[in-house]
């Protein structure tokens, strides 16, 4: 008797289910929050001003930072809301944060120091950093089947989820970044990304120009949650994407 074939089986979908959350300074929360208020001792016109740190590029320059200000209520905990006046993307975080985070898988980053005080004058308890992370082109990561996406006017700053719209491969999103950049958000209400994502597994990135304002806000994974809780971090908030 000829023994039964095996069952067919259809290969599985390439997607990573993996959580991801969008990491946010706190701004509000009584006693854990750090807001910069004003900045001193900084000419931002200047050659090597942090205005003029990019996205794609480390500087061949010393960047200067001003001195940051906090506002009154604030407190020295690891994150820095309110950040005005750096360019490129990044984070103004404390020594503590930046060893956590570097002790995980990044993008291409440098870090730089930067004087921080409270409105009073007095420095500020922990040491802090800007912490300049570079643009990937990491588009490809995404499962178009499975994420939603969505426009919205760039003066628009509701709540309302935007104009739905169908976006079937990288290069129709890439066409739509650079056709409608200048007028319209272009984000997506869920996320869902592909085995490309799997193969180098960063647990902090950007996604440059997709999420509307929420853009310049890094996109964690469950490995840097976890991490961030475990060491006590404060000044930061997660919303589940």
């Amino acid at each position: 008797m000829r023994p039964a074939a095996p069952a067919c089986s259809l290969p599985a979908r390439e997607t990573s289910f993996a959580k991801l959350y969008r990491l946010w300074e706190e701004l509000e929360k009584p006693g854990a929050f750090a807001y910069w208020e004003s900045s001193l001792r900084w000419d931002p016109e200047s050659a090597d001003s942090a205005w003029n740190l990019r996205t794609d590029a480390f500087p061949d320059f010393q960047p200067q930072f001003p001195q940051v200000v906090l506002s009154r209520g604030s407190t020295a905990v690891d994150f820095v809301g309110g950040v005005s006046g750096i360019g490129g993307q990044g984070l103004l975080l404390s020594e503590k944060a930046l060893g956590v985070l570097e002790g995980l898988k990044l993008p291409p980053h440098q870090h730089y120091a930067v004087e921080v005080v409270h409105k009073n004058g007095k420095p500020a308890a922990q040491r802090y950093c800007w912490l300049q992370v570079l643009a990937l082109d990491n588009h490809g990561w995404i499962d178009f089947a499975e994420s939603r996406f969505a426009l919205k006017p760039h003066l628009d700053m509701s709540d309302a989820a935007g104009e739905p719209l169908t976006i079937g491969n990288e290069n129709d999103l890439k066409s739509l970044m650079q056709a409608k950049r200048s007028d319209f958000h272009l984000q997506f209400t869920k996320l869902a990304l592909n085995s490309a994502y799997a193969r180098v597994p960063f647990d902090l990135f950007y996604f440059d120009w997709l999420g509307g304002l929420a853009s310049s806000q890094p996109i964690v994974n469950e490995t840097l949650k976890q991490r961030l809780e475990r060491q006590g971090l404060a000044g930061y908030r997660l919303s589940g994407l």
